[in-house]
């Protein structure tokens, strides 16, 4: 975690990248090493990344107890990636049945959630 880090603040994107994902594949139950893989993707501006941040943010809400904070990072996380995607119906659609169905005042994310509702619309 610290070599990639590492390699995150130095600007070596690419290899930050391989070494989170190595860390993600050999420690598959191990949610800061999850998480830290999604965040690392989720930072890109490219395709292919942003596609791998979606799927690892979903992989992490699922893996996670609803309506704790990471899963609502998750969450938050899941309909960031679909609006850098270009996808802005997903992410506003996510946004709206998450305020229709949770609480989220409690989630410490209601502002981000609401601005990326009023970009996505």
């Amino acid at each position: 975690m610290i070599r990639a880090a590492a390699l995150a603040k130095l600007g070596d994107v690419g290899g930050a990248l391989n070494a989170y994902a190595d860390l993600a594949q050999k420690h598959t139950n191990h949610a800061t090493v999850q998480v830290a893989y999604a965040e690392q993707l989720l930072l890109s501006d490219d395709r292919e990344p942003l596609r791998l941040a979606l799927a690892q943010w979903r992989r992490v809400a699922a893996k996670t107890r609803p309506r704790t904070a990471r899963w609502f990072r998750a969450k938050y996380s899941v309909a960031l990636a679909h609006f850098k995607l270009g996808d802005k119906m997903a992410s506003a659609k996510l946004i709206r049945y998450l305020q229709a169905t949770e609480d989220l005042a409690a989630s410490g994310l209601e502002g981000e959630f609401r601005d990326l509702l009023e970009r996505s619309q």
